[in-house]
């Protein structure tokens, strides 16, 4: 298994009680089945139109899409899937139930929107790439520091330090799986072609 980055929790934001284990992002080839992935990415499509809705993020998602993908349900709750992030984290994990937020699929391009700087809520997320299509833009960027001080650096001059960033190139066959919780991050612009990814 290929590993193009990994941070420690302390990498991303300093010394911080804010964890549940040291790992702060790994980026990982994933291994999953990619005729699996393309089904999932195919059903998203034709169900763009009638189910996607722009999120308070600047993106356009569809939320709780394992209610009209059925693989997908299978694929949330794999054991392998589950293993091998655990493996990362060197904790044992719980997805979160399918009624509360267990996935999400955002389309992500000039005109769907990227996300916008934030932190999550959950206390950790796998995102898997299920399309990046003549790609320009649409880095993962993570500001390393302080939530608190990136947000009052944004609001003061619009813009954070670019040695105190680090950025993650999409890649179909690899996740990024990591604690983003108090993790300032976001996707960079997308200027040309369009992104989708499952988040988990």
């Amino acid at each position: 298994m290929e590993i193009l980055h990994h941070y420690s929790r302390e990498d991303l934001i300093g010394p911080s009680s804010w964890k549940f284990s040291d790992l702060g992002l790994v980026q990982f080839e994933n291994g999953y089945d990619p005729e699996l992935l393309g089904r999932i990415r195919d059903q998203a499509i034709a169900l763009k139109d009638r189910l996607a809705s722009p999120s308070c993020l600047s993106t356009t998602y569809i939320r709780a899409p394992h209610l009209h993908i059925p693989e997908l349900a299978d694929f949330v709750f794999d054991l392998t899937r589950i293993s091998q992030l655990e493996e990362f984290a060197q904790t044992r994990l719980e997805v979160y139930p399918l009624n509360i937020a267990s996935c999400f699929i955002h389309f992500m391009s000039h005109e769907d929107g990227s996300l916008a700087w934030h932190s999550d809520a959950v206390p950790s997320l796998e995102i898997i790439n299920l399309a990046l299509d003549d790609l320009e833009g649409g880095q993962m960027e993570i500001y390393c520091g302080s939530e608190d001080e990136g947000r009052s650096l944004l609001e003061s001059a619009d813009a954070l330090p670019v040695d105190a960033l680090r950025e993650i190139e999409p890649r179909i066959g690899y996740s990024v799986y990591g604690q983003f919780t108090r993790t300032l991050h976001r996707t960079k612009p997308i200027t040309k072609g369009n992104r989708i990814a499952l988040l988990i």
